[in-house]
């Protein structure tokens, strides 16, 4: 079969099938040359298929390791079979992307089973050595030993990691400090010379940062969770070691943040996405994020009052950005910034979303910024308060390529009733428009009228919670849905409709989901 099928042929078809297990499984079955061209992509990243512990993962890796370390498991306590199974591959070779909270899961669920690994000869044997079953236990100083001797075999057999996480997600693992200095194994300097991403949960009081940035020059992406004060200029060493950074995301970061974003800058040509949630932004100005030339993507959420956030007009001539979303939700960003963003990025700007803003700043100039500088933008999130009205009809005329849009209600207005403004509200949406999401309470005349008005063939509509639909606004729905043919998502945050009604809008809607209060 080899030669009538050129071996990169089949190894771009498997990339198509990367991410389905089931798939790569099914040609690994098909023949030897197919079975050694699938192996490597089944195994470049076996913990990322995982939504358990597999034993069976570790039995594999387990049954590469050399007679030595073998025997080292027997004297810790760890009973193998006698007649282990000689692996068909060297399975450590192919390994990619290395996921330490995983691996201990894993780990920690063989040896829990390892009594049923066991022959009955073995079990016999074990018994008569150990005094009872009851000895095949997991134990930390077991647990710790497996992980060691499987890093080793990882570390000298794989040639490069592309990604290495070592983030604890805080459920009863307690892997002790040493067991994180994964550079000091043999092999781990050359392994990781090339890594391309980083995952990292930085509240250990240990020294992981500036031992990496004497290692690493080519990461592209880093994801740091729960950063300490101690780690931060550390952190902030490992960003200035890297030739292109490109993606950064920070969450629960308190300190040190005005030092990394200093390093940044050496990155303002290659960073295009950067993610803070629950970052103190205290240290951070809009003068530093502008100078970011290719960022994409920048989101900012739960990060609370960031009033510093502010900008120099004057640098507004000087600078432009690549930025096709702004994602900003519960942090509290002044009107002007958000403005000088919007700016900023220009016609480029797809999406944006605000949830709320300083005390007393509406989002009047919010509106009519996005209308004057973004005609393009598809995706529309934005906080609004009644007295609002022109300027939302004014954006809603100046973006004809709109198809989402949702309007919440100002965090600190409270709730709106838009009867008034409703039927203008559907007479200004683009055709464009598919996704509509309101919150407001509005009579069932407003309703209708709105449906009459609106030329766009919405597919979704949701209410949300501050919005109280009754039978008559869901009859009027429904009247709608029938005549336009095209409404095939209904979702009622607050409903008072009666269920006979709710069944007769599935039978014109795909979807339908409601929720009293």
């Amino acid at each position: 079969m080899a030669p009538s099928m050129v071996v990169d042929c089949v190894q771009e078809i498997i990339k198509y099938l990367e991410n389905d297990i089931n798939s790569l499984y099914s040609c690994l079955l098909v023949d030897r040359f197919w079975c050694a061209n699938v192996v490597g992509f089944l195994w470049k990243r076996p913990f990322h298929f995982l939504e358990q512990p597999s034993r069976a993962l570790i039995r594999t890796y387990v049954s590469c390791l050399s007679k030595e370390q073998h025997k080292l498991f027997e004297e810790a306590g760890v009973e193998l079979p006698l007649k282990r199974p000689i692996p068909t591959f060297n399975y450590a070779v192919f390994l990619r992307e290395l996921v330490l909270t995983p691996l201990y899961k894993s780990v920690s669920d063989w040896l829990l089973n390892v009594v049923d690994e066991l022959g009955d000869h073995d079990v016999k044997r074990w018994k008569l050595y150990k005094g009872s079953a009851a000895n095949f236990v997991d134990s930390k100083s077991q647990r710790r030993l497996v992980v060691k001797e499987l890093c080793k075999l990882f570390f000298l057999r794989c040639p490069t990691f592309d990604l290495l996480d070592v983030t604890e997600k805080r459920i009863a693992l307690d892997i002790p400090d040493e067991d994180f200095l994964l550079y000091n194994y043999p092999g781990a300097r050359v392994c990781l010379a090339n890594l391309h991403e980083l995952n990292y949960t930085g509240y250990r009081n240990i020294d992981f940062f500036t031992s990496m940035s004497q290692i690493c020059r080519e990461i592209r992406r880093l994801h740091i969770w729960s950063l300490g004060s101690f780690c931060a200029q550390n952190l902030a060493l490992l960003i200035r070691m890297q030739n292109r950074l490109e993606n950064l995301t920070l969450v629960d970061c308190d300190h040190g943040m005005k030092a990394v974003f200093s390093e940044l800058k050496k990155h303002k040509k290659t960073l295009n996405l950067l993610e803070l949630h629950k970052v103190n932004c205290s240290g951070i100005t809009l003068d530093a994020v502008s100078t970011f030339e290719k960022l994409v993507s920048l989101k900012i959420s739960s990060c609370g009052e960031a009033s510093g956030f502010l900008m120099n007009p004057r640098n507004l001539e000087n600078h432009s950005m690549n930025l096709k979303e702004f994602y900003c939700i519960g942090t509290c960003i002044p009107t002007e910034s958000i403005c000088n963003i919007i700016q900023l990025a220009n016609q480029k700007l797809l999406k944006l979303t605000i949830d709320q803003l300083v005390k007393n700043q509406g989002s009047s100039n919010i509106y009519l910024t996005v209308a004057q500088y973004c005609p393009q933008i598809a995706y529309i999130d934005l906080a609004w308060q009644d007295h609002e009205q022109r300027q939302l009809i004014t954006l809603l005329n100046s973006c004809r390529l709109l198809t989402y849009l949702r309007i919440r209600t100002n965090y600190y207005a409270g709730r709106v009733n838009a009867t008034g403004f409703l039927p203008q509200l559907g007479e200004a949406l683009p055709r464009s428009l598919r996704d509509l999401h309101l919150d407001w309470d509005f009579s069932v005349e407003a309703m209708h009228e709105f449906f009459q008005n609106c030329k766009a063939p919405l597919k979704t509509l949701v209410f949300h919670q501050n919005c109280r639909i009754s039978n008559d606004h869901l009859k009027v729905i429904i009247g709608y849905a029938v005549e336009k043919q095209t409404l095939k998502i209904l979702r009622m945050e607050c409903c008072d409709a009666s269920r006979e009604l709710l069944k007769k809008a599935a039978r014109v809607i795909d979807v339908v989901t409601s929720f009293t209060r």
